[in-house]
């Protein structure tokens, strides 16, 4: 949602629900979150650029073990667990049109809530095509 514009420069607030599922022979973990950020940019007809800082935070998250985990840890416990987890990011993107065409680059960094450790790919780096029909 845009929030203030004036003349070329705009501010936007984005609020997303998130489903995340990640399964291996150890376990399979399910979540629910949400991801809140705000970008601030300069945007013309044809290209932009903009900064942006957020937070994403897994609310909920379920955890069914494998049989991997119960044979060697038989008192392992699945269920659900509240709050699991937190990561702010910032960083840069911009873009430029041509023709029916948009091309978008984004670049940043991440940090867990914690503020003390790293995730384990500390930076993240978003490529974008569309093409308008």
């Amino acid at each position: 949602m845009q929030v203030v514009q004036a003349g070329h420069f705009a501010t936007a607030l984005n609020v997303h629900g998130i489903f995340r599922r990640y399964k291996t022979d150890a376990a399979a973990l399910s979540n629910w979150g949400g991801e809140f950020s705000i970008d601030l940019g300069y945007y013309k007809s044809t290209w932009f650029v903009a900064g942006g800082i957020g937070f994403d935070k897994a609310v909920i998250t379920h955890v069914k073990n494998g049989d991997y985990l119960q044979e060697y840890y038989p008192g392992i416990h699945d269920g659900w667990y509240i709050p699991t987890g937190g990561n702010f990011f910032y960083g840069v993107q911009s873009g430029f049109s041509f023709r029916r065409n948009d091309v978008s680059l984004k670049v940043g960094k991440t940090i867990t809530q914690d503020f003390k450790t790293s995730p384990l790919l500390p930076f993240y780096t978003e490529l974008g095509f569309s093409h308008r029909i």
